[in-house]
């Protein structure tokens, strides 16, 4: 299966799923509920740098036209932008075959950080959390972002290991837990609050 076919198979099944949180920092408890989009696919898996090939903004026909073959790794390979973009270490056929497996970056034993934009001056990200995670010895950078004018969280930037490091504030995992929204049931990914 195309990268990015699988990429877009398991966001669509996360689009079934809240994420909720409850992270330390400062001795402060902080709950996060991270939420998932269909408009946010096109953003998380690079599709804003590949400017020299025809991708559509629109959630449905993009979904529709990745569904049928229309836009495959192939086709993405013909950006001179997919492996390399000018004046950045983004790497789009990188970011979308590691987003293939988001879940399981974010549901596995990982580091989080409450992101400083000062202490990474060199980004242009706006983000509130920063997750660290390595599984199959690849390592992926996911940053949360409020949405606006909500208290849900989005995942507002996804990338593999980068050049340069990302840093932010220790924090540390109380709780995490992945519920579904079709029949409101939780599993239980971590709980230090009951211990």
């Amino acid at each position: 299966m195309d990268s990015i076919l699988s990429a877009l198979s398991n966001y669509k099944n996360l689009l079934n799923y809240n994420y909720n949180f409850v992270i330390a920092c400062n001795k402060q408890k902080e709950n996060v509920k991270l939420t998932f989009e269909a408009k946010d696919f096109y953003h998380l898996v690079g599709f804003q740098y590949l400017t020299d090939i025809d991708i559509p903004k629109n959630e449905k026909q993009l979904f529709k036209k990745v569904e049928s073959f229309r836009i495959n790794d192939e086709y993405l390979s013909k950006s001179i932008y997919y492996t390399k973009v000018e004046s950045s270490f983004a790497n789009v056929k990188e970011r979308i075959e590691g987003f293939k497996d988001v879940d399981k970056f974010i549901e596995n034993k990982n580091i989080v950080c409450k992101y400083i934009k000062n202490k990474n001056p060199s980004s242009s990200i706006k983000a509130d959390y920063l997750i660290k995670s390595t599984i199959y010895n690849r390592t992926a950078y996911m940053f949360l972002r409020k949405r606006n004018k909500r208290n849900d969280h989005c995942m507002c930037s996804f990338f593999m290991q980068p050049q340069n490091d990302y840093n932010g504030q220790k924090a540390y995992w109380l709780y995490k837990d992945r519920e579904c929204i079709l029949d409101n049931s939780v599993e239980v990914l971590l709980d230090k609050l009951s211990e």
